[in-house]
């Protein structure tokens, strides 16, 4: 081949740049290390009320009410804090909201499909009103994680939604 026709060779990645920014992929790590603390906020926020919920299920249902109240307790912590840490990880990417959304099936998704599948195998738990339980919680660390998301990835940018609006409008003038 004649050297003057053949394209330059494609720069090689440094060594010193991590091979998930190289890939489009959020490091995980990073995302932890961000995420720490409002996953520890929520986390404290739920530990907070469940003693109210315990002393619910043991005064009415006794030994299983205890076990359904930490039970709901852990299902809703569970798929709230893998929704927290998801948005961490694509903060400040073009698929943040994307990301978010798919949070919110991950917080809504786990509780609800296992608290369904234990109400309808029965049993004592079941009986103790574990299903109303994770409702309740649900609804709980869902405020706490809309505080916490909205404020982990920065709130609402007044300027950037009137930038939008202003390529909405001129978008539909255009057509």
């Amino acid at each position: 081949m004649n050297p003057e026709t053949t394209p330059p060779p494609e720069p090689s990645p440094s060594p010193s740049t991590p091979p998930s920014e190289l890939a489009g992929v959020p490091n995980l790590a990073k995302a932890v290390r961000e995420s720490w603390k409002p996953c520890l906020g929520l986390l404290l926020a739920a530990l907070l009320v469940l003693p109210a919920f315990i002393w619910y299920g043991y005064s009415n249902y006794g030994a299983p009410g205890i076990q359904a109240a930490c039970l709901a307790a852990g299902l809703c912590l569970m798929g709230t804090e893998s929704a927290l840490l998801l948005a961490g990880m694509f903060k400040g990417t073009v698929h943040a909201v994307s990301a978010t959304l798919a949070g919110m099936f991950l917080k809504t998704g786990i509780p609800l499909f296992v608290g369904l599948s234990l109400d309808k195998a029965g049993g004592p738990v079941a009986e103790a009103g574990l299903f109303g339980m994770i409702l309740v919680y649900y609804l709980i660390t869902l405020l706490v994680w809309l505080v916490l998301v909205v404020q982990m990835l920065g709130g609402l940018n007044p300027e950037a939604a009137n930038k939008t609006v202003a390529n909405n409008q001129d978008a539909k003038k255009a057509s």
